[in-house]
């Protein structure tokens, strides 16, 4: 059976961004190994000098990538164009003027995609490492439920 799940929230203007450092702080707090990102993200997704700050880790479980753009046009058409490499049973959709997810999981892997303003974070783990992941993004201001 699929569970599709659909939810068009207004989230409030206050919802706060961070930069590449505090998301990278917050990771390495959280037992990761962060590194500067920036050129290999350009390259990868073709966004060029539209990405001006990356910050990513990628530990075989857990593959999380934290972009800064230099507009919040630009971020938004980043986070439009991603395409989550799975299909799922359970798909999450919160839509604000400020802040987007989307997010899909299936029985092996979970993926997301989430919009604050400039920046953008990329997710994709192993099912049994999802509440790891969102556990970080809570920390960070960026996981809604």
């Amino acid at each position: 059976a699929i569970a599709l799940i659909l939810l068009s929230i207004k989230l409030f203007p206050g919802t706060k961004t961070v930069d590449a450092q505090t998301f990278g702080n917050a990771a390495e707090a959280a037992g990761y190994v962060v590194t500067d990102s920036t050129e290999k993200l350009r390259q990868e997704w073709r966004v060029g000098s539209m990405l001006t700050e990356a910050t990513s880790f990628d530990n075989g479980k857990i593959r999380m990538d934290f972009c800064v753009m230099d507009t919040v046009d630009a971020a938004k058409n980043l986070y439009d164009g991603i395409t989550l490499p799975i299909s799922g049973e359970e798909i999450l959709e919160l839509g604000g003027t400020v802040h987007e997810l989307y997010s899909v999981e299936n029985q092996t892997n979970f993926a997301a995609k989430i919009h604050i303003r400039d920046t953008v974070i990329y997710v994709y783990t192993l099912a049994e490492y999802k509440n790891e992941a969102i556990a970080l993004l809570e920390t960070i201001g960026y996981w809604k439920n």
